[in-house]
């Protein structure tokens, strides 16, 4: 479904399937719902059996926005063929992209990684109360300013539950759960600096809950601010210290599922 060219649409209660070529294959096409120079509402759909992309808000050639809730989106589990993702946001579009269930999205190769959500170079988007598993990385931001991510869970991905890549800057994490996934709970490259940390729980993670490549004037000798995060691992060391007076003091740890 293609909605473009500066008009708008409400995609809603659809089974969206089989969009990919026959065989399946490796062209970087095949998206179930792709909104272009555009705004849309895509809600309460069934998204599976696609190529590429479950859903693609993309902004390369003009303004374009979505509200992208409640769906459920699927890959098609392992395969070497073609990397998918659920739900992609990417080149200046912006929106939210909330109470969705996405998963199956890896790339078994391993040369890339395959995502649930994967913003690239956004606008402003708000990532909030999604359920992420089995997919390569759950929650991906790539060269994302400004991008609040919270209330996520995500769990058994391949590699990290949640990754800030590139010059992902001034995002806020807070109250997501990332567990039992492949490597870290929170995945930091070197180049993502001045991001806020806070209020999440990992556990169960095979490398780190947390690891932080950045070096700089925030927590622990990272570019990036960590606050009241549970959690038992980290690379660096500290990233989950205690302060004094808030020892255990987290008002809000239950992750509620509620409507905002």
């Amino acid at each position: 479904m293609l909605i473009d060219s500066g008009g708008s649409a409400t995609v809603r209660k659809n089974h969206i399937t089989e969009i990919h070529d026959a065989p399946f294959s490796g062209n970087q096409s095949g998206f179930g719902v792709f909104v272009h120079n555009a705004t849309a509402t895509i809600d309460s759909n069934t998204i599976d059996r696609y190529q590429k992309e479950g859903i693609l808000v993309d902004g390369f050639d003009g303004p374009t926005s979505a509200t992208v809730t409640h769906n459920t989106v699927t890959g098609i589990g392992p395969t070497s063929v073609i990397g998918q993702n659920g739900i992609q946001v990417s080149d200046g579009a912006s929106g939210r992209v909330a109470f969705n269930t996405v998963s199956s999205n890896i790339f078994t190769p391993q040369t890339f990684v395959a995502s649930g959500i994967i913003l690239f170079q956004p606008g402003l988007v708000q990532v909030d109360h999604n359920t992420l598993t089995n997919n390569d990385v759950g929650i991906l931001l790539q060269d994302a300013v400004g991008t609040n991510v919270d209330h996520n869970k995500a769990s058994k991905s391949t590699f990290d539950g949640i990754e800030l890549r590139g010059a992902t800057t001034n995002a806020t994490v807070s109250h997501n759960e990332s567990s039992n996934n492949g490597h870290d709970g929170l995945y930091v490259e070197p180049t993502a600096t001045n991001n806020t940390v806070t209020h999440n729980r990992f556990r169960n993670n095979a490398l780190y809950d947390i690891e932080d490549q950045s070096h700089g004037g925030g927590t622990a000798g990272t570019a990036n601010f960590y606050s009241k995060n549970k959690g038992r691992t980290s690379s660096p060391p500290g990233l989950f210290q205690k302060q004094k007076g808030n020892e255990d003091s987290d008002p809000d740890t239950s992750f509620d599922d509620g409507e905002d």
